[in-house]
């Protein structure tokens, strides 16, 4: 049994956002976060973690980091 530290996904990046609901990953809620940024709440299942992996994936490849620019 996996263990998550957050509930949900609070997503900042409205790109990411259209991409989870697009992969069939529908919002549960939205709001303002603590800064003023708006954000969009996922429920953090199994469906979830699949589609931000593959956002990961695509984003940055491979590699959990970007590449470096030198």
């Amino acid at each position: 049994m996996e263990m998550w530290l957050l509930k949900d996904f609070y997503i900042y990046n409205y790109l990411q956002a259209d991409y989870f609901i697009k992969k069939g990953v529908l919002p549960v809620g939205c709001g303002k976060g603590s800064k003023g940024g708006i954000y969009v709440r996922f429920k953090r299942d199994k469906k979830s973690e699949d589609v931000q992996e593959l956002w990961l994936k695509e984003k940055y490849g491979d590699s959990p980091r970007p590449p470096r620019k030198e």
